[in-house]
């Protein structure tokens, strides 16, 4: 304390040279690291364009954005045979993060697994027709441990080569756990009581769409890779949640043609490369406009297939990319 009284100026003057001396070796210690990452083409010049090249990512190490050799694209890309031009850094970490968010969830995965792959080539179809299914189901309006029962099973079987519907199908179909639709319901689809009473259940409703696919010339019993047509639908809520899941219920015996599907609304943002978006909305896109009423599934079915077709003639390649997960199979010792 006596030294420090004695001589201020000389000690504040030798903590000044002090701090020079630190900023000094700091300096250095940039302008070297500077070099190195000048030598290795990551900056064009100085220490602050070598930091603005890097960014910080989620487990806190330091990675390169520029310079990439392959930009990211979706699978839907390489399967129609045609990529998009690069990606700037700032579009493909966008890119990155919302496919990271489309794709999230040990469900969406399983149900991929087991899609088939195509080879990427634009002027191959993998079949012919697809068979546009869109279901209505009983409903409450303030119940989420409802237990959904099909009333209305409609297909329009779209002609991918000729870019045309060529056929369709329809039943209502007869519930039979909660055989009395409630007022919402019917505000909803516009399905009355009396339709749903004169109308088949979902077993016979299922034999008579299989011998309607018999008489278009569909190949029913053909291995998955040799079938000349597929089913399609707005995600996977119909084929899943609601068919497969009542046939499961029920144990009412579907064929095989049912288990793996093409999702147009996944397709459709794939292809496009927007959003996943409504009926509605992809139609807008297209330039088009919703036709009939809404929450009917023959008016929905039939406005699904004019996005198909519309994909179609704009190059987009159908192919299965959604499906069942494998239930594993337990034996009893």
């Amino acid at each position: 304390m006596a030294a420090w009284q004695a001589k201020p100026r000389e000690c504040a003057a030798q903590t000044v040279r002090s701090v020079r001396i630190i900023c000094l070796c700091v300096q250095l210690f940039l302008q070297h690291t500077s070099a190195m990452h000048l030598n290795q083409g990551i900056a064009a010049s100085g220490t602050q364009q070598a930091i603005r090249g890097l960014k910080m990512d989620r487990s806190g190490t330091m990675t390169q954005l520029l310079g990439r050799a392959t930009p990211r694209y979706s699978r839907c890309h390489v399967v129609n045979g045609a990529r998009p031009p690069p990606l700037t850094a700032r579009s493909e970490l966008s890119l990155s993060r919302r496919s990271k968010r489309r794709k999230r969830g040990a469900h969406k995965e399983e149900m991929q697994q087991f899609a088939i792959e195509r080879p990427a080539r634009s002027a191959e179809r993998p079949f012919r027709y697809l068979c546009v299914l869109d279901v209505e189901a009983t409903c409450e309006e303030f119940s989420r441990n409802y237990v959904h029962e099909i009333i209305e099973l409609p297909v329009v079987l779209v002609d991918l080569e000729k870019s045309r519907v060529s056929s369709e199908f329809h039943t209502y179909v007869k519930p039979t756990a909660n055989k009395t639709l409630s007022p919402f319901c019917t505000r909803l689809t516009g399905i009355r009581q009396s339709q749903v009473d004169a109308a088949p259940t979902l077993e016979t409703a299922l034999v008579q769409l299989e011998g309607w696919l018999e008489a278009q010339g569909m190949l029913l019993d053909a291995p998955v890779a040799e079938r000349n047509f597929a089913f399609a639908a707005d995600g996977p809520w119909d084929l899943k949640n609601f068919l497969d899941a009542e046939c499961e219920r029920k144990g009412i015996r579907k064929g095989a043609y049912f288990d793996k599907w093409v999702n147009l609304k996944q397709l459709f943002s794939d292809f496009y490369r927007v959003r996943s978006c409504k009926i509605h909305k992809m139609l807008e896109f297209q330039g088009m406009t919703f036709e009939g009423r809404l929450h009917s599934g023959i008016d929905d079915s039939r406005n699904i297939a004019r996005i198909a077709i519309k994909m179609a003639q704009d190059g987009c390649v159908m192919y299965l990319n959604e499906g069942l997960s494998r239930k594993p199979k337990f034996v009893s010792l």
